[in-house]
């Protein structure tokens, strides 16, 4: 496949750039297909690992035998199938896949129903292992996406699980012919799935620091990474509608974020600077009396109760005054200075707006991906007092309740 040997080629050549000895001649193989967001996050992974190793990466193969075998390294897998915890030890997400169902026909009222159609998949792969968990027959497998698709085409199957990047790009190497063909299926949204690599446990015994430098650079090269649509935008328009604008609102939050700005109003950057760097300092010590005093705060447990209550929607709230500084929180966050973040400088700034909306990111600290929304604070004269961010769950808000199977 095209693509894939593109980032291959674009791997080898960060590896070259950055690797210490030349004489270094072992390679990281990996099987499994990206494209897309996929491509420019294990670009950028590649480029600023510790350690750098050149990547074979291939489409085809047995999956967890070829595992089992010793014959790759790694999967690149959404962690469908029941062996891959037995044998390989997953990274962090590092791209949300669209799954849409791809058949020919029409959308019909109720949702596309799978069973008694002819379905493909490419062998092994995470859309094989998944229709097989949900009792889905599988009436033919292709070697790769293309040749999959290209079974669509020639009308071999009837529909096709697959994400919707990937389909997207298999469609620029197809003839007029087959685009026209494709062109004329219709297709339905099936669910959110994350993307990993798979790593067998007989290469990272080896590499022991591999994983944990894996996983940091994947949160660094996942900001940014995949932009909302136009329609999941307004999805997380309507959970502020819904959920978070009355929140702004609530006489506790702006009694907080009042008291703050007055017992702030004269603090220096450099008291500022201090504060942070203890919050920072004590992330990793057992000992943590500022954290622990402002996680026992008041305000702090009734943001707590709220991301309770929202089962999973909300992965963290916190409140910022109009210094940048916390005014509470629901857990531990990374920093205690906001002013020097996108969400702040974009509700709080000089052109800030009542609601700003971030990208889908990998959060650490959940283990997921994660869209962040800050919404103003404004007191009883339409003035700003600070903002209310949350980071809101991908996969629950844009899964559709009549896909849950």
């Amino acid at each position: 496949m095209r693509r894939v040997f593109w980032m291959l080629a674009a791997w080898v050549f960060a590896a070259s750039a950055y690797s210490q000895p030349s004489d270094v001649t072992e390679s990281l193989k990996l099987q499994g297909e990206v494209s897309g967001a996929a491509e420019r996050v294990l670009q950028c992974v590649a480029g600023r690992m510790v350690e750098v190793l050149p990547v074979s990466l291939t489409s085809a193969g047995q999956g967890i035998a070829d595992i089992k075998a010793g014959h790759i390294d790694g999967l690149i897998s959404t962690g469908e199938g029941d062996e891959l915890d037995t044998y390989t030890t997953a990274s962090a997400p590092f791209v949300l896949e669209e799954w849409y169902w791809y058949f020919s026909g029409r959308s019909v009222e109720g949702g596309f129903e799978p069973s008694g159609h002819k379905l493909g998949a490419v062998k092994k792969s995470a859309q094989y292992y998944w229709l097989e968990a949900q009792g889905l027959r599988v009436s033919d497998v292709a070697e790769s996406s293309a040749d999959l698709l290209q079974l669509l085409v020639e009308g071999r199957v009837d529909a096709v699980l697959m994400d919707e990047k990937l389909f997207s790009d298999l469609n620029t190497d197809l003839s007029e012919a087959q685009s026209a063909v494709i062109g004329g299926l219709a297709r339905e949204f099936e669910r959110y799935a994350p993307v990993r690599v798979q790593f067998a446990d007989h290469f990272l015994s080896g590499h022991p620091a591999f994983l944990a430098d894996f996983n940091r650079v994947i949160e660094f090269c996942t900001q940014d990474a995949i932009r909302l649509s136009n329609a999941q935008r307004q999805q997380v328009m309507s959970i502020y509608e819904f959920s978070i604008r009355r929140l702004t609102g609530h006489p506790e939050v702006i009694r907080i974020l009042e008291w703050q700005n007055r017992e702030r109003v004269n603090i220096t950057h450099a008291e500022i600077d201090q504060l942070d760097s203890q919050w920072r300092e004590e992330l990793n010590k057992d000992i943590r009396p500022m954290i622990n005093a402002e996680l026992s705060r008041e305000i702090s447990r009734f943001l707590r109760q709220i991301q309770d209550d929202s089962e999973g929607l909300f992965t963290e709230i916190f409140l910022v005054g109009k210094r940048g500084l916390n005014a509470g929180q629901s857990n531990v966050t990374s920093d205690f200075y906001q002013g020097d973040e996108e969400p702040y400088q974009q509700t709080l700034g000089s052109d800030g707006r009542d609601v700003y909306i971030g990208p889908i990111s990998y959060d650490a600290s959940s283990e997921g991906f994660q869209v962040k929304l800050s919404a103003r604070v404004l007191n009883g004269h339409g003035e700003p007092i600070g903002m209310m961010m949350f980071g809101i769950d991908a996969e629950r808000a844009f899964q559709p309740a009549d896909n849950q199977r």
